[in-house]
């Protein structure tokens, strides 16, 4: 159980229902499932679909495994757990939908605190064991990158393309996606979130390959763009635009820096060359159990980075109709700057046409 970063000042136990966060305490992955967090021990409630392997899961550990008939009985089996540990505080998380905050409320007799941001913010800051597991699934989605840029060639569809770097993934040992990989070549890589489309790549394009898996729990993120084919000078300055951008926000990850400070420092930079305009989006965000998680390198958030913060530094400039370049990095905030978790050069790749 990872707890041990938890206060009960003002609350005597947690529930945690979101997926993420369950996973995040506990390592056990379920579709459904209630946990309830005590002091010295906690419940994982859950039903018969998942009763073998959670019993064996928990076997041990702090954490007793209660099996019920079905999903819609969770509430009614945590009021049990409350009343027979006389819990009378208990905090719940801000991600709660409405329909089970509802349900929590009229099912679950105690007072219900609600503790914001609280869990996210308990899970920006990664232990040791965590940062390994980030780092070994950077290192299988870098090498898979690899792998496809010796597949890769002038005639593929983006499809075709998204999906060597998937299967790549997966061969190298992922246990599934961190999120819907993106290919965006030539005008789509304007579009920075484009889906993989039909388009046929062509020689001159540059093609925005956005990627990452997941493995015990874990995400990796990591962009890169290409080149097929020699390319025009206007695109490969822009390249180089964007990467001089990321270094120099690479440069400014380190203990007490604020997150909009270091966006800030880029966007000025990409103002300084009259492009600011084309940067459409925040800097980087965290990653974690979460591809996208606290915190947020954007223009308004006032967090400190602080050591062992995940973050991603991913500047981008998307010109409309014409094309695209992103470039991103996950990286380990330490005690002097950083530990770059991507293993894959950043030097322009050119497949050959």
């Amino acid at each position: 159980m990872n707890i041990s970063k938890l206060v009960f000042e003002n609350v005597d136990s947690y529930i945690v229902t979101s997926e993420q966060t369950r996973n995040y305490f506990t390592g056990f992955h379920s579709t459904f499932g209630i946990l309830i967090i005590i002091r010295d021990k906690s419940f994982y409630i859950t039903d018969n679909r998942y009763a073998e392997v959670c019993n064996s899961f928990f076997e041990g550990t702090s954490v007793e495994p209660v099996i019920i008939a079905k999903a819609g009985d969770g509430y009614v089996k945590a009021q049990e757990i409350i009343d027979s540990n006389n819990l009378k505080k208990m905090g719940f998380e801000d991600t709660m939908s409405v329909r089970d905050f509802t349900e929590l409320k009229e099912l679950v007799k105690v007072e219900l605190v609600p503790v914001g941001k609280y869990f996210e913010a308990v899970r920006s800051v990664k232990t040791s064991e965590e940062l390994e597991k980030i780092a070994k699934i950077m290192a299988i989605s870098s090498e898979a990158f690899l792998k496809t840029l010796q597949i890769a060639r002038v005639g593929m569809t983006e499809k075709e393309l998204c999906a060597e770097i998937n299967y790549q993934i997966y061969k190298m040992g992922a246990d599934s996606l961190a999120f819907e990989t993106i290919i965006a070549s030539g005008a789509n890589g304007s579009k920075c979130h484009a889906v993989p489309s039909d388009r046929v790549i062509e020689k001159g394009d540059l093609v925005t390959m956005d990627f990452g898996g997941r493995l015990d729990g874990y995400c990796a993120d990591i962009t890169r763009t290409i080149a097929f084919g020699k390319i025009s000078q206007e695109q490969e300055k822009l390249y180089n635009t964007v990467l001089e951008a990321q270094e120099l926000g690479l440069a400014n990850i380190k203990p007490g820096m604020i997150c909009g400070e270091v966006d800030g420092i880029v966007r000025e930079f990409f103002k300084s060359k009259g492009l600011d305009q084309y940067f459409v989006h925040s800097l980087g965000h965290g990653v974690g159990v979460e591809v996208h998680e606290e915190p947020r390198l954007s223009p308004n958030c006032d967090i400190k980075l602080v050591e062992n913060m995940v973050v991603t530094i991913e500047p981008g400039l998307y010109m409309p109709g014409a094309m695209g370049v992103r470039i991103e990095d996950t990286v380990a905030v330490t005690k002097d700057g950083y530990r770059n978790f991507s293993t894959c050069s950043k030097e322009l790749h050119i497949i050959k046409a």
